[in-house]
């Protein structure tokens, strides 16, 4: 047995001494309580000192909206329901910045800010603290609970519940996406760089946070099926993929990429928040949905799921001209690669 141990397990820290709990501080419900010996000395509330530290920024508000989401969340935000909300005494916090490059697409009027310190993940939805209203889009427990009913039941959509949780909206009153002639220029200039063939291309996506990757040895099929039937690819990938070999590709803003994507023949992407985005230029669409990966087995979420309770199909104003495939497992994508190829091919023939 160690003299004096440190333990810290996600909201709570504790130091032992000769294995008894000498000091302890755990995080609950937004309050921070300190213990000495199991005593409980006092409590500190997060929200007071997350209001404190950043007040400055608050001061000419009353609404605030704290986005603590992924590209696909926030893009619905701003399409379909920041209308409701958006005044001269609202204003918009980002946390990261393909926020920002959102908001420009979709609301580049608002008040907003940018401040990738601030983290409310385990803060309340909703609280309010000297007279102001905050509203976090989305908390930890909105996500877990979501997840967790898209395994249990039949009839629940992200969507759904997400208009659930924000309130009515018209789809007749959505914003479309914005793009300047500057955003235009840069992208023109960055094609240009890779020598892609705007005429004859098809954009490919297979990154994603949550679905399982795909294999590069498959993607590096998809290439080769591709250039075979005369297709120019551009690949939207952040990540290293040394079996994909050399492709054409390179940094884009998601405006940037918004735009080349609405003058590809075809988009080809793994099922993640980006795809959510630009699906909307309206190109005809492969989604391909895989189980989601990093998930404990008891948040298992197997493929079929993923798409009962995500499918794009779902959305209001949704492009018409998507496929949407299931990837039960790594062997399954090759033959999704087969079929969306053929697919191509035959929608070429006929045109």
């Amino acid at each position: 047995m160690r003299l004096i141990e440190a333990v810290k397990v996600n909201n709570l820290k504790k130091i032992k001494l000769l294995g008894i709990d000498v000091y302890k501080r755990s995080i609950n419900n937004s309050y921070k309580e300190y213990y000495l010996f199991g005593i409980k000395l006092f409590k500190k509330s997060l929200i007071k000192v997350f209001y404190n530290k950043y007040k400055h920024l608050f001061d000419p508000y009353d609404s605030i909206y704290v986005l603590n989401s992924n590209i696909g969340e926030c893009y619905l935000i701003f399409k379909y329901f920041a209308n409701n909300w958006i005044g001269d005494n609202t204003l918009f916090v980002a946390t990261k910045k393909y926020h920002i490059d959102i908001i420009k697409t979709f609301l580049p009027d608002c008040n907003f800010i940018l401040n990738s310190n601030i983290n409310l993940d385990r803060f309340p939805g909703k609280f309010e603290i000297n007279g102001k209203r905050f509203q976090v889009l989305f908390n930890h427990d909105y996500y877990v609970s979501l997840e967790k009913d898209i395994r249990e039941k039949d009839n629940v959509h992200y969507f759904a519940r997400m208009s659930e949780y924000l309130g009515e909206f018209n789809y007749q009153k959505s914003n479309s996406a914005l793009i300047t002639s500057e955003i235009e220029k840069s992208l023109e200039d960055k094609v240009r760089n890779i020598s892609l063939n705007l005429n004859n291309f098809i954009f490919i996506s297979p990154e994603a946070n949550s679905c399982l990757d795909i294999d590069d040895e498959v993607m590096q099929k998809l290439e080769t099926k591709l250039k075979e039937k005369g297709y120019d690819t551009f690949w939207n990938i952040m990540n290293e993929h040394p079996g994909l070999g050399n492709v054409k590709t390179c940094f884009l803003t998601l405006q940037e990429s918004f735009l080349l994507c609405s003058k590809a023949k075809y988009f080809i992407s793994l099922r993640s928040g980006l795809a959510e985005f630009l699906v909307d230029s309206k190109t005809p669409s492969y989604i391909i949905y895989s189980e989601f990966k990093n998930r404990s087995e008891d948040e298992y979420m197997p493929a079929d799921r993923v798409l009962r309770g995500f499918t794009l199909k779902g959305l209001p104003q949704c492009n018409s001209n998507i496929k949407e495939l299931v990837a039960i497992g790594k062997n399954d994508y090759e033959s999704i690669i087969d079929e969306i190829v053929r697919d191509i091919c035959q929608k070429s023939i006929c045109q």
